[in-house]
């Protein structure tokens, strides 16, 4: 059951995500339901001895970036080579250039899978009708959670957000939920116009964003709990190189995708072999909570209602128009 947002205590207890105009599950007909529908008339492919349909040759998996490219293809490596054993076609892994990117090859069906932030897939969900079918879960049940926070570096001049005001700020790309839409409904909570107080940029990726914040190359910024563990992990900073100024209420992990019109056979296949997958420490690389489950759409209706608060709208392309435009 989804809960009523009153914007006032939205704006002061942190509990956010900037908003867009989006589709709701029901008004997005069967795929917002979580039905894949077939082209009329057209015949069911043959299936090959793994239960995969030879009309799809190869899988193509998409993501949005977190990192160095290079890492990432290494942290998902062990997904991708257990799919595909259990598909019995080659998997493909692209990393695409922005968030907004991946919705677009996901609607083109360059991609067949794609992994998205909760916010993206939103957009996605409104652009082509992409289906959730599954999410790292800790309860088995429900999405994992994380939490956006904004940063200043160690040496920074900036030592609380009262500092914020006037600054450098690194955002991560337009829409991503905690790089982005999160820290713009944070900074409306302290007072701060993230489209007037600050000089904001786009750092493309979470480990970018933090780099710049952690080396000094701007005074504050913004990524996840997730991200900065893991920079910290891999030793791309240290622990003490980044000051936390605020952290979000808990924002649900994003789902992976696919388009409405893949084949329900493959679906459900890709449901079954992504729920196989339990190796704790790939999961943990790939920054996932846990394994996989199955995810409705409804589990994002918190974000779909939060989405509406400041009314931050997309363009065609996916950039988040300034705030009353």
């Amino acid at each position: 059951m989804s809960r009523r947002i009153d914007r006032r205590r939205f704006l002061r207890t942190g509990v956010g995500l900037a908003g867009v105009t989006l589709l709701s599950a029901c008004s997005a007909g069967p795929a917002g339901q979580g039905g894949a529908q077939k082209a009329p008339g057209k015949p069911a492919a043959a299936l090959n001895d793994k239960g995969w349909p030879t009309d799809v040759p190869k899988l193509s998996m998409g993501f949005i970036p977190l990192e160095d490219q290079v890492q990432q293809k290494n942290n998902y490596k062990p997904l991708i080579d257990h799919v595909s054993s259990r598909i019995g076609v080659p998997v493909e892994m692209a990393i695409t250039t922005s968030y907004a990117a991946l919705v677009e090859a996901q609607r083109a069906h360059q991609v067949v899978v794609g992994y998205h932030g909760a916010l993206s897939f939103l957009f996605a969900e409104q652009q082509f009708g992409a289906i959730p079918i599954m999410v790292d879960s800790q309860d088995g049940a429900n999405p994992a959670k994380y939490n956006s926070l904004l940063l200043a570096g160690r040496e920074s001049p900036v030592k609380t957000m009262a500092d914020v005001r006037g600054k450098d700020f690194a955002f991560v790309d337009p829409a991503s939920t905690s790089g982005n839409l999160f820290p713009r409904v944070m900074l409306l909570q302290e007072g701060i116009d993230p489209e007037k107080d600050i000089k904001g940029r786009y750092a493309g990726n979470h480990q970018n964003a933090i780099l710049a914040i952690a080396k000094g190359q701007v005074p504050c910024g913004a990524s996840n709990n997730l991200s900065t563990d893991s920079a910290v992990s891999r030793g791309v900073i240290s622990p003490d190189e980044l000051v936390v100024l605020k952290v979000s209420d808990d924002i649900p992990n994003g789902p992976f995708t696919v388009h409405p019109e893949l084949d329900p056979r493959a679906i459900q296949k890709i449901q079954e072999v992504f729920g196989e997958f339990r190796d704790l420490a790939a999961l943990k690389a790939m920054e996932l909570a846990g394994p996989m489950v199955p995810v409705d759409p409804s589990k994002y209706n918190f974000v779909r209602e939060a989405a509406k608060v400041i009314n931050l709208q997309f363009d065609e392309k996916g950039v988040p128009k300034p705030v009353g435009a």
